[in-house]
């Protein structure tokens, strides 16, 4: 009957007496369904221990009182929040401050002190961690400044606490912003423990670099005299017998065919680094966690700590440098090609693969086209950053333009100095330009 509830069509009695018997046939109403008890699966411990972990982390009302105590103990207030990265967070910068202040505010006592010095070190640096030792005015002053820090650390728990309680009961942003406060009560609740960090420990590593601007304006003379004798190079040491040009085209020489070396190890070896080609099944996913190893570990090793060891180990010249050049070259661009590989178009790959092209023919046919340009560019680059490299380690035997640099430097002709610094950054311009140019017409 609810069907003709509004119509303006007439129903007859004989229609209306149908259709309400059609709704009081039980074929007409909807058989219910059977009951079927929920399998609860056996919970063991771990999976239970995951699941309360999962749901206490879930949002819901959290005391603000009570965590900004829990603060006293830096960190345990934000486990109570479950914030777990907020609270480790919070317990490695109170440690910083502890390290940065304590070097920077504890004294030894007098006694301590005098024993503890020599020539060398007459002022030692305070032991953190044995207070027997240190002054008790300066641990009471360290101890009022990390008080003070756990009581700001404490109010922007509270106003976390009382902001993420907010977010629970309402939506509107105009009362989120007027919860925050006054400006007296952000500034209260402000990341002073992070600002202490930053600053002292600014000023820690300053001193520990013995950095002094004193220093250099009192040294101020001797930069000008050595400057002066820079700026003066001398054109009559360019085409002498091993001289700067000689070794200028040696520099260029060891670039590139470090370069070259480098980029035929990274293309074989950059297939192996790519995720997308070797994530597919679990052992060449093994082999690329093991290659990404080794990349990182080849990457980390200083160009100029290789080439020590290969004069070491080959004698002076360029080929210490060739090697160590390939080295470095095969670990950059071999990063730089597997990123490349790794953005390619999938849908090619699919394509040879559908048409029952094996791993081959998707490397030659789907791959290769789509990196190549990338390639170049990866390598025009590899080859701007060894023409640096290639400049200085002939200052550890390697030759290159730093081994003139170096017999210059021995025999105090800076103006032979200026000269090849002059030559190196024309070297260094051109091939930069030239890069760039050609970078941007293969792109």
């Amino acid at each position: 009957m609810k069907e003709y509830i509004g119509k303006d069509e007439p129903v007859s009695p004989v229609m209306a007496n149908i259709e309400s018997r059609k709704f009081e046939t039980p074929e007409a109403a909807d058989p219910p369904m059977p009951t079927i008890p929920a399998y609860d699966p056996p919970v063991g411990i771990w999976s239970g221990l995951r699941r309360r972990m999962r749901d206490a982390g879930k949002p819901r009302y959290h005391n603000p009182v009570t965590a900004a105590v829990l603060q006293i103990i830096p960190g345990l207030g934000y486990v109570y929040l479950w914030r777990w990265a907020s609270a480790l967070l919070t317990a490695l910068l109170f440690l910083l401050a502890y390290v940065v202040l304590g070097l920077r505010i504890l004294q030894y006592k007098p006694g301590e002190k005098a024993r503890l010095a020599t020539p060398v070190t007459p002022n030692p640096e305070p032991d953190l961690w044995n207070w027997s030792l240190l002054e008790p005015a300066s641990l009471i002053i360290l101890g009022a400044i990390l008080a003070l820090l756990i009581v700001n650390l404490g109010i922007r728990t509270y106003q976390r606490a009382k902001l993420d309680n907010l977010n629970l009961q309402v939506k509107d942003l105009s009362e989120i912003r007027k919860a925050r406060g006054t400006f007296l009560e952000r500034l209260l609740s402000f990341n002073f423990l992070a600002l202490v960090v930053i600053i002292f420990g600014i000023l820690q590593v300053a001193k520990d670099s013995e950095f002094d601007l004193g220093r250099l304006l009192d040294k101020m003379d001797n930069i000008r005299k050595y400057v002066g004798e820079l700026i003066k190079p001398n054109w009559g040491a360019l085409f002498t017998e091993k001289g700067i040009m000689f070794r200028a085209r040696e520099t260029v020489e060891i670039s590139i065919i470090g370069t070259l070396a480098g980029a035929v190890v990274a293309l074989l070896i950059s297939f192996l680094a790519a995720r997308n080609l070797m994530g597919r099944n679990p052992i060449t996913n093994v082999a690329y966690y093991i290659v990404r190893i080794i990349l990182s570990i080849q990457r980390s090793i200083p160009t100029l700590f290789l080439a020590i060891v290969f004069v070491v180990s080959v004698g002076v010249g360029p080929f210490p440098a060739v090697l160590a050049l390939t080295i470095f070259s095969a670990g950059l661009m071999t990063k730089l090609f597997s990123e490349a590989i790794e953005a390619i178009d999938w849908g090619q790959v699919e394509a040879i693969s559908a048409a029952g092209g094996g791993p081959i023919h998707v490397v030659l046919f789907a791959v290769v086209p789509q990196v190549l340009p990338y390639y170049i560019s990866h390598m025009l680059y590899a080859w701007e950053v060894n023409i640096h490299s290639a400049s200085v380690l002939g200052l550890v035997g390697a030759g290159g333009i730093g081994q003139y640099v170096q017999d210059a430097i021995n025999t105090y002709k800076y103006s032979d100095i200026g000269m090849a610094l002059l030559i190196v950054i024309i070297i260094t311009m051109g091939i930069d330009f030239t890069s760039a140019y050609v970078r941007a017409r293969i792109l």
